[in-house]
Formats: structure tokens, sequence, C-alpha cells
């Protein structure tokens, strides 16, 4: 998971160069994709169940994880490891990969 950390340290930084306020509450878009859309299925409710909407599911063959699923949520960027940290293992758990996250810039005042 140190992976994951690493990126939203990656995502934290270039927010905070445009001069992001990285403590503001926002949505927050998360992406995941997975090898079946039963899999996908699966974790579109383990998303509802922590409150995350759904704002698109595609299939785009050829790919190892073709079913993707991207959902969104009102966040603070500066919080999100522990968040990305149990999407990601709850992907994988259906055999899928979480791949992410991208926000909106919010200014500091």
């Amino acid at each position: 998971m140190s992976n994951d950390f690493e990126k939203n340290e990656e995502v934290g930084q270039a927010l905070r160069k445009q001069g992001d306020d990285s403590r503001t509450a926002r949505v927050v878009q998360h992406y995941a994709y997975f090898q079946t859309s039963e899999a996908r299925d699966l974790y579109r409710d383990f998303l509802f169940a922590r409150g995350y909407q759904v704002d698109r599911e595609d299939h785009q063959d050829p790919y190892l994880n073709p079913w993707g699923i991207v959902f969104s949520k009102v966040q603070v960027p500066n919080d999100i490891d522990v968040e990305t940290e149990e999407l990601g293992t709850n992907a994988a758990k259906f055999g899928g990969e979480y791949d992410g996250w991208e926000t909106g810039i919010v200014r500091r005042p």
C-alpha cells in the first residue's frame, strides 16, 4: 500500500503547486477496474455502503481489467490515505485494481 500513499502524495503535491488548500472538503473522483462485471458489481455494493455515488461504468476490451467504475464522494484530500487504502484492499479482494483519484482545485483564501 505504500505505493498508494506515494501516489496520493504526488497528487497532493500537484494540487498544492497550483495553490490548492488540501484541507478543504470537495468532491473527489476515484477509479477502479475489474476482470468481470460481477466483480465490479460487488465493489459497487461496497462503495454504496461507504457513501460513494457511481459516476460512470464502462467496459473496454481487450484490457486485463476491462470493467471500469468511476465513483465520487465529498472528501478532504489531506485525509485521503486511509480511504484509498480501504478502496485498494477491497478492489483487490474482488480481483480488481484501484487506480487512484483526482479532484478540482480549491484555492487558499
